[in-house]
């Protein structure tokens, strides 16, 4: 039997676990309203952040925007001054972003258009046309998101008043922005699955939003929180539900500094405490489950002193190690101390966290010693017994107190401390540093190429802005490099944007390793810039250069292609050159462009005279542009052949007759009419001055051109392939050729005729080799399966018809048909080791023979036949299969006004003439005509009329083909990605 007990002892038995449940509860209730804090004020900042990060991206893209704005508009100043720069369309800032820039004129009418585009447009009735009537309107206008009338597009138009030297109202100019490029920028965020991200304007309408539709173009936010806290408030945050979708949003906004625009930033609260929850229900069950335990334990020992000492002290053991065990599963550390500052209890996540003694961390053991361990154990700097008397003067006022700490091995934990009134305090410790490398990624990310890693252009204006104000202070030097990848457009037109993105990456790590530790930056697209703040000199600067250049020599090698990569590079220097950045930059750029005008590959420093050559060439581009509408451009004809007393062709001629230069000379304007892009409307004014207009095309989206404008066409004929030119007489663009007034009809093979038109010439597909790598020719399509040619073949994307009759061709060799390609599907992903390069088109897959990138394809006879004339290796043959062959058949459009011009033209393609030099080099295409034979390559390879041809070739029906062909160029996309 036990001695008894005194009364008071289970009396302070309770005491004690009343003690033991409070501290538990009091824990447990800080931890669960500090996590709820922690989440939603972690998640206002980094709400706060983002709106703060998207408002300068946003203000430094329309403020570059209304720079270049000012500049075009400063060009348009004197009367009948319309134009559009040519270096809008080398603008990195608007490639991406800018559906078209246009000037409409002081009627409303639009004047110039980036785009091209022809006819009378009126505008006058547009918001931002009318906005600028009032000459004291504030500057730049912003519109809604307007649909275009032609384009159907939707967008965004900043807008200037264009006010001319005499004063007078000159029109507006409109830089028309794609609201989707923000979408897509604001899609780069994850703020989870109901996160929101909208640009508004402070009238309430929506330019851009990035929710879970992403469906709020234009809409009304007047009635809507937003616009009434940002008329209160240049910046803040606030909850609210949305009446959109019901969801509640903790919501941070900050309004655009100069423009009437503001950007929201929403996060779910429900993702927000749905962590904080889950901890809590954990924690809850924890506090209930010791709680009861503790309760128990109590009840155990009251029941139980007088009878059972060693029984119940046993118990409370055990007891005591199931608390323990629920406390230090929590994931902070946790420690609670007395008013005598001595420690009653802490967990093992607390002893863990800071490297401490665990023999040493008992019970009773002095908060400042505590202190004194981790000082010992590198987790605490501080002065202990400063610290300690800090923490007792805040305690004993009942205040809270919290700091972050930075630990030697890079951890960050946050310490917060709590007063139990009358009993000591509670103090949490938690290890954030996932959370801090959230917010630095986020960061980083606002000043950095997602592409490449290396600093953006922000960062660029940033470092150079520095850089420059330290060497005016300091009187120092230093040059600026400006860097393109001479020809990247090239690869990623034959080799794909992944290919070219990947490109890029490797590039950035050669600048790097080349330049360091100068500044490099990438600004867009390929156009890097190193900041070289050792290159005091230009001679220094030149090896830099040569640096770079030799960093280079070695080709990229990517996805099984060597590709040889060339810089071009300009360099200006500070501040020799100029004092201020945008100049700096400017001519180091306009030293970039003669690099590349002498011949790419090569370095150049700026001159002066490079400016006055610069502005020397844009005045003639300008001129050019201005000649376009007058007299002093002419076109003269020139007969190509003639038959008796008939003209079977003409050649016309562009000449230039300026009124102060002279007479200039093609080789001169049309190299600058291709550079500034002036090439497109010289081409609509050679067409529109042209009797008759030919188009020859093979793809749908010249189609669309012609239905758009049916009334008016662009064009009076159009050749077509046979995919395209089914689809044209189902839309009812093209009206049936009259035979009965053809002297040559009769004469066409009849598998180059039909009521819709004809063919002057057959497209033959075979198999094309390199005969110096490949000895034995092939004889066979499945040839392009040995295991042989890994990585050496080529193939044509099903969008051309090349690629689609060869998909059609493989799946007939192996049971299916035109209405079934399955089999070549599954041949496709079987060729897939072999592919070496997928072509865009024909003349591509060609191409990729001359590059050396490949040495067997299927490919069309006459391009072949075109490479062979210029020697390179490469030859053709027919498979034993058969080639394919099909015809590329000229119409008359439908409405034409000169349809009897454009007969005339049709009728002497058919013409034993023409066809009799077509069927000789350079051309070497198949003739369709009976009368003409077929001679040298053509003969050789194919037979000597078309009747032996057609024995030797498989005609496919197209009819068939175009029921599933759209179907087929998705899959074949996908999977040659895949």
């Amino acid at each position: 039997m036990l001695k008894e007990r005194p009364f008071w002892l289970p009396l302070q038995i309770a005491l004690v676990c009343l003690l033991m449940i409070t501290a538990l509860w009091a824990a447990l209730t800080f931890e669960s309203n500090r996590w709820e804090r922690t989440a939603i004020e972690q998640s206002r900042r980094d709400v706060t952040n983002l709106a703060t990060g998207f408002r300068e991206h946003i203000r430094r893209m329309i403020g570059a925007i209304d720079q270049l704005m000012i500049t075009i508009i400063e060009e348009n100043k004197e009367a009948n001054a319309n134009r559009i720069p040519k270096w809008i369309d080398e603008s990195p800032l608007l490639k991406d972003m800018s559906l078209q820039v246009s000037i409409t004129g002081p009627d409303g009418i639009m004047l110039a258009s980036s785009l091209g585009l022809s006819g009378r447009i009126d505008l006058s009735d547009r918001p931002h046309f009318r906005y600028h009537l009032d000459p004291n309107a504030p500057q730049p206008y912003i519109s809604v998101p307007v649909l275009g009338r032609l384009s159907g597009k939707w967008s965004i138009q900043v807008t200037r008043r264009i006010t001319r030297s005499d004063g007078s109202f000159g029109g507006i100019l409109v830089v028309s922005v794609d609201p989707h490029y923000f979408s897509k920028f604001f899609e780069s965020i994850d703020l989870g699955h109901d996160g929101v991200i909208v640009l508004a304007g402070l009238d309430g309408i929506v330019r851009a939003r990035r929710s879970a539709d992403n469906q709020a173009i234009g809409q009304d936010l007047s009635g809507a929180p937003l616009l009434k806290h940002v008329q209160s408030a240049e910046s803040g945050s606030y909850i609210a539900v949305s009446k959109v979708d019901d969801i509640e949003r903790l919501y941070a906004f900050s309004r655009v500094p100069d423009y009437p625009l503001a950007v929201s930033v929403g996060t779910s609260t429900a993702e927000i405490y749905a962590a904080a929850r889950r901890d809590r229900l954990g924690g809850v069950i924890v506090g209930v489950v010791v709680t009861i335990s503790v309760i128990g334990l109590g009840l155990l020992l009251i029941r139980e002193v007088d009878r059972r000492r060693r029984q119940a002290d046993n118990s409370i053991r055990e007891q005591k190690d199931h608390l323990d065990a629920a406390v230090n599963n929590i994931r902070v550390g946790m420690t609670l101390w007395d008013q005598g500052e001595r420690l009653i209890f802490c967990n093992a996540r607390f002893i863990e966290m800071y490297g401490l003694p665990p023999d040493q961390i008992k019970p009773g053991i002095s908060f400042a010693d505590v202190l004194l361990l981790r000082q010992r154990a590198g987790s605490f700097s501080e002065n202990a017994p400063e610290h300690a008397h800090k923490l007792r003067s805040v305690m004993l006022v009942g205040q809270q107190q919290s700091y972050v700490l930075e630990t030697k091995d890079g951890r960050t934990i946050q310490i917060t401390s709590n007063p139990i009134p009358g009993r000591g305090w509670v103090t949490i410790h938690e290890d954030i540093t996932e959370r801090r490398k959230a917010d630095d990624k986020i960061a980083h990310l606002a000043l950095h190429d997602i592409l490449t890693g290396l600093p953006n252009r922000a960062a660029f204006n940033d470092a150079l802005a520095r850089t420059m104000a330290k060497a005016r202070t300091r009187g120092e030097v230093f040059s600026l490099l400006c860097i393109d990848i001479d020809r990247f457009k090239e690869v990623n037109d034959l080799f794909g944007h992944a290919i070219g993105d990947e490109l890029l990456r490797q590039a950035a790590d050669r600048f790097r390793a080349a330049v360091a530790p100068n500044f490099v930056s990438r600004l867009g697209g390929d156009e890097f810039v190193v900041i070289a703040t050792e290159a005091t000199e230009p001679d220094v600067a030149l090896r830099l250069a040569k640096q770079l250049t030799s960093a280079f020599a070695a080709e990229f090698e990517i996805n099984g292609f060597r590709l040889p990569v060339h810089l071009s590079i300009g360099i200006s220097m500070y501040p020799t050159d100029a004092e201020d950045p945008v100049a700096l930059l400017v001519n180091a750029d306009t030293a970039l462009y003669r690099a590349k005008a002498d011949g790419r590959d090569t370095t150049r420093f700026f001159e002066p005279e490079m400016d006055r050559q610069l502005r020397d060439r844009w005045e003639l581009k300008r001129e050019l542009a201005n000649a376009l509408g007058t007299d002093d451009l002419v076109l003269h004809y020139q007969p190509i052949a003639k038959t008796g007393s008939d003209i079977v062709g003409f050649e016309a001629l562009a000449r230039w007759s300026h009124p102060s230069r002279g007479a200039i000379p093609p080789d001169t304007f049309i190299p600058i009419a291709e550079e500034s892009g002036l090439i497109l409307q010289f081409g609509e004014w050679a067409l529109n001055n042209a009797e008759i207009a030919l188009e020859p095309m093979i793809g749908f989206d010249q189609l669309a051109k012609v239905s758009a404008a049916r009334s008016n066409p662009p064009l009076d004929v159009m050749m077509l392939d046979p995919g395209p030119s089914l689809t044209a007489a189902a839309q009812d663009l093209i009206v049936p050729f009259p035979a009965e007034k053809s002297k040559h009809f009769a004469d066409i093979h009849p598998a180059a005729r039909s009521e819709l038109g004809v063919s002057p010439c057959f497209q033959v597909i075979g198999l094309a080799y390199n005969p110096e790598r490949i000895k034995t020719p092939p004889t066979s399509w499945a040839d392009m399966w040995k295991p042989e040619y890994k990585g050496r073949v080529g193939i044509t994307s099903m969008n051309s018809t090349l690629g689609t009759a060869f998909m059609v061709e493989v799946a007939r060799m192996r049971g299916g048909s035109e209405a079934n390609i399955d089999e070549a599907f599954k041949a496709l992903a079987e060729l897939k080791p072999n592919i070496g390069a997928v072509a865009a088109n024909p003349s591509q897959a060609a191409a990729l023979f001359q590059q050396g990138q490949i040495d067997i394809a299927p490919a069309i006879f006459n391009e072949i036949q075109l490479l062979k004339a210029r020697d390179v290796a490469v030859d053709i043959v027919l498979p034993k299969e058969r080639g394919v062959g099909y015809t590329s058949t000229m119409h008359i459009v439908k409405n034409s006004p000169h349809a009897e011009l454009a007969f005339k033209y049709i009728e002497a393609c058919m013409s034993p003439e023409v066809q009799s030099k077509l069927v000789s080099a350079p051309y070497m295409v198949v003739p369709t005509n009976s009368k003409v034979k077929m001679t040298g390559e053509v003969a050789k390879l194919l037979g000597n009329s078309p009747e032996e041809l057609s024995k030797k070739l498989v005609v496919q029906d197209w009819k068939v083909i175009n029921q599933n062909r759209t179907a087929w160029i998705d899959r074949f996309n996908r999977d040659i990605k895949a």
